[in-house]
């Protein structure tokens, strides 16, 4: 393929790569507030006990408290009529008051549990792959068919909430032929949550890194691809990954250029 166009078409899709993924974000962020202002609509008070305050925005944070407040101070009034009436001010206050500390307690521990078992937040790590092994039959030829092993690790490290540094690497082991080959990438990957629990992710990445395969003369070649596909995130620390990339790699004894490769993904990562 000639260099120009390789390159060209290279740039074409790293645009759209950032266009698609900023365009993501902001259907997300929408799609996100909607959720939280039907979340925390009623008749009567706007507020939803069963949603910890750290999932808010700061703008309809500040509403909440307020709301807050003027349900403890309703309450407080109501107690301290109670207490007149009964002549118990001093027992009633001190079970109110123990009963506030045991909502803001809670409301604490909620915050905090939340926030170290979300997955998309900056300091998360994520490790795993995948591993493939092709057998040659009994009677297949070993010219055409062969014993392969393939591993494709990958990592990466949330540095913002939605934005991972990540490398990906692949290896075969062509125990057949006694050759092997290996690639490395290492690129920016954006993560954004399509549902409300975030357990179902959009990913796109851009990798760049280089290749070497013993069986070539070559001795390193220069690969760039474009990633794009879906995270499965479950509750006990395991994604299921599956998506596609779009290789352009110029490793070969007969490439001119670049040659285009495409190849499906689907693996298991952990994340911590």
């Amino acid at each position: 393929m000639n260099i120009r166009k390789t390159l060209g078409l290279a740039v074409l899709l790293s645009i759209l790569t950032i266009c698609g993924t900023l365009l993501a974000r902001e259907s997300y962020e929408d799609y996100i507030d909607l959720q939280n202002r039907n979340s925390y609509q009623s008749d009567d008070v706007n507020i939803n006990r069963d949603k910890p305050l750290s999932e808010l925005k700061p703008d309809d944070r500040q509403d909440v408290l307020d709301e807050i407040r003027g349900a403890v101070r309703d309450e407080i009034d109501s107690s301290m009529k109670e207490e007149k009436t009964k002549d118990r001010e001093k027992v009633i206050e001190d079970n109110f008051i123990e009963q506030v500390r045991g909502i803001v307690r809670e409301e604490i521990e909620d915050a905090i549990r939340i926030k170290k078992s979300r997955y998309l937040k900056p300091g998360t790590f994520e490790v795993g792959g995948f591993i493939s092994y092709q057998a040659r039959g009994v009677d297949s030829d070993e010219n055409d068919n062969q014993n392969i092993l393939k591993l494709f690790p990958q990592i990466g490290y949330f540095i913002d909430e939605n934005v991972s540094l990540a490398m990906k690497g692949e290896a075969e082991f062509n125990i057949t032929a006694d050759s092997h080959a290996y690639s490395f990438g290492l690129g920016p990957q954006f993560i954004f949550g399509v549902t409300k629990k975030e357990d179902i992710c959009f990913y796109a990445e851009i990798m760049a890194g280089i290749s070497r395969n013993s069986s070539i003369d070559q001795t390193f070649g220069y690969r760039y691809s474009n990633g794009f596909g879906f995270k499965f995130v479950m509750s006990n620390g395991v994604i299921i990954n599956t998506g596609v990339q779009l290789i352009f790699d110029n490793l070969g004894e007969n490439v001119d250029g670049f040659q285009n490769i495409i190849v499906p993904t689907i693996g298991i990562t952990a994340w911590f």
